[in-house]
């Protein structure tokens, strides 16, 4: 199991922007899943730009992974040798309870202040 601790050190190491979140909750919705860019920027209601700033910078520090390119679009997924796929559960636990959900949504907007300097929080 997963403790508060962790997910609150995982948050603060990875999300400083809320594209980053709806990208994680997806992922902890769908876990198997494997999105291009424009799939997952009409599934998040986010902008392409941002969506793939996001992906690359999520890619980089190992959560997600992508593979394609070239004639093929590149399509994300969460990273084969990704450590925390119990972060991603206990993400998709608590997104179903109200409490639990306000718990993580301020562990997010914390972090993302925090990460961006300047009490501002990002898109």
């Amino acid at each position: 199991m997963v403790s508060d601790i962790e997910l609150n050190s995982f948050i603060q190491d990875h999300i400083d922007s809320f594209v980053k979140w709806d990208v994680l909750v997806f992922y902890s919705r769908s876990p198997g899943a494997v999105e291009t860019v424009d799939m997952l920027s009409r599934l998040t209601g986010k902008d392409r730009e941002e969506i793939k700033s996001s992906l690359d910078e999520l890619v980089s520090s190992g959560v997600l992974s992508a593979a394609g390119g070239g004639v093929d679009p590149v399509c994300y997924s969460v990273a084969p040798g990704f450590r925390h796929r119990s972060i991603l559960e206990k993400v998709n636990a608590e997104m179903l309870d109200r409490g639990a959900r306000l718990k993580l949504l301020t562990m997010t907007m914390e972090s993302i202040k925090r990460q961006n300097g300047n009490g501002r929080t990002q898109p």
